[in-house]
C-alpha cells in the first residue's frame, strides 16, 4: 500500500506544470509576437513607400507627357505641384537641323522632370530624362 501511495504521489507532482515554466513560455511567446508585429509594421511601412514611389513616377510621366507636346515644347524651366508632389521641369534645346524637303526646323529638345515628396518625414526625389524631337512650319 506504501509502494502505490508514491507511485500517486509522483504522479501528481509530474502532472502539471510549475508557475516559473508558465511565465517562461509566457515570457517567449510575448517576445515573438512583438518580433511579428515589427515585422508586419515594416511590411506595411514598404508598401506604403512602394506606392508613394509609384504614383511619382505616375506623376513623372504625365508630367513629361504634358509638356512634351509640340504645342508647349519650349526651352524654359516650369515648376508646379500635382497633388502631393511637387515637379521642376527643365527643357533644353539640344539641336536644330533643317529638312529640305519639308523646308521645316527640326529641334530636337531634352526633356529633365524632378519629382519630390515627403515620405515618412524625410524628402524623396526621382528624376526622368528623356529626348523629343519637334517639327516647325516655317513661316
Amino acid at each position: 500500500m506504501g509502494k502505490s501511495r508514491n507511485g500517486a504521489a509522483a504522479r501528481n507532482e509530474a502532472a502539471g506544470f510549475s508557475l516559473l515554466e508558465v511565465l517562461v513560455a509566457t515570457a517567449l511567446m510575448s517576445l515573438v509576437l512583438v518580433m511579428l508585429l515589427q515585422v508586419l509594421a515594416g511590411g506595411l511601412r514598404l508598401r506604403q513607400a512602394a506606392t508613394l514611389r509609384t504614383q511619382a513616377l505616375l506623376v513623372a510621366e504625365k508630367v513629361c507627357h504634358d509638356y512634351s507636346r509640340p504645342a508647349v515644347l519650349k526651352a524654359g524651366q516650369y515648376r508646379g505641384v500635382e497633388g502631393a508632389y511637387s515637379y521642376v521641369v527643365v527643357v533644353e534645346p539640344q539641336y536644330q537641323v533643317v529638312n529640305e524637303m519639308l523646308k521645316a526646323p527640326i529641334t530636337c529638345y531634352s526633356l529633365k522632370v524632378a519629382i519630390s515628396w515627403k515620405e515618412f518625414g524625410q524628402d524623396r526625389s526621382l528624376s526622368l530624362q528623356t529626348i523629343r524631337t519637334v517639327s516647325q512650319k516655317s513661316s
